[in-house]
């Protein structure tokens, strides 16, 4: 299969490696020049495997493929978007894997019988531009949009790249979007990895008020919801969360599609949420982000 992949942080990293080592032919499509001559130098491996050479090009130079995966954060989705639409006839199907929500209204829009949503529930920390680590095996979480066709991307399914099918596309985004609006902002705010979380009982408290509020306001079940925390943190204990990473780097965050997502569906039933979402703003500010 022809899989193009847009984005390549460390999720778009582990999928292009991990389709490439099932047969695929990958291209892998960038936005930094310097990126590009780095992987078509050195490749792209998992720490301790292989290297591979995926095809790579700038994001301009978008393609045809039997299968795009947009792995683009939030932040940069609106470009990507504009992008897929001058010509969506040279994609037979789209999957998008992003954190937070409030894309599925732009993905609404796109005029394509084929539009996939996904999350990705690996534990991954990019090393470098060409090098991922796998630090906890997970699930690539799909529903389709629409009711488009899912067999390309399940097609696509195995031991070590699992692809399971949801029939909630709600279901699916909501659970991923409390554990991110959980975890990413408390180890941002607390220069901390996922697993730090597990070691505090001020931010089990933290983490715990978080779940419930969330939970409370997209109707899920708070108990359960703490339990999928608990086990997201244990499985990625090593990794550095994508906002921290943003925050390190002075870079802008996806809190505007994670917790400012939750509150503006209720505000007054997120007062924590509230809290530590201005606390990511002041650090954004003070990083010269804007």
């Amino acid at each position: 299969m022809s899989v193009g992949v847009v984005g390549i942080g460390a999720v778009g990293l582990f999928v292009s490696y991990q389709l490439m080592s099932m047969g695929n032919s990958v291209t892998s499509y960038v936005r930094r020049v310097s990126q590009k001559q780095r992987i078509e130098k050195d490749g792209i491996s998992l720490t301790g495997e292989s290297t591979l050479y995926p095809e790579v090009n700038m994001i301009d130079e978008l393609g045809e493929h039997d299968l795009l995966i947009i792995c683009t954060k939030q932040t940069h989705l609106n470009d990507v978007i504009h992008r897929i639409q001058e010509d969506l006839s040279r994609f037979n199907q789209l999957l998008f894997l992003q954190n937070g929500l409030g894309h599925i209204e732009l993905l609404d829009a796109l005029d394509h019988p084929g539009v996939v949503v996904g999350v990705c529930e690996h534990g991954l920390t990019k090393q470098s531009d060409i090098e991922v680590t796998h630090t906890g095996m997970g699930l690539i979480r799909v529903s389709a949009l629409n009711n488009s066709d899912l067999t390309s991307v399940t097609s696509l399914h195995s031991d070590a790249f699992p692809v399971q099918m949801e029939t909630s596309l709600d279901q699916t985004l909501h659970e991923k979007l409390v554990i991110n609006s959980v975890i990413n902002p408390l180890t941002a705010l607390f220069d901390v990895t996922n697993g730090s979380i597990l070691t505090s009982d001020a931010l089990l408290s933290l983490a715990h008020r978080l779940t419930v509020e969330a939970s409370d306001v997209l109707q899920l079940s708070p108990d359960y919801m703490w339990q999928r925390v608990l086990q997201v943190c244990e499985l990625t204990a090593a990794n550095t969360s994508s906002m921290r990473s943003d925050i390190k780097q002075g870079r802008l965050t996806e809190i505007d599609y994670m917790n400012g997502y939750l509150l503006k569906i209720s505000r007054d039933q997120c007062p924590t949420h509230d809290v530590i979402f201005q606390m990511i703003k002041a650090k954004e500010a003070l990083s010269g982000v804007s």
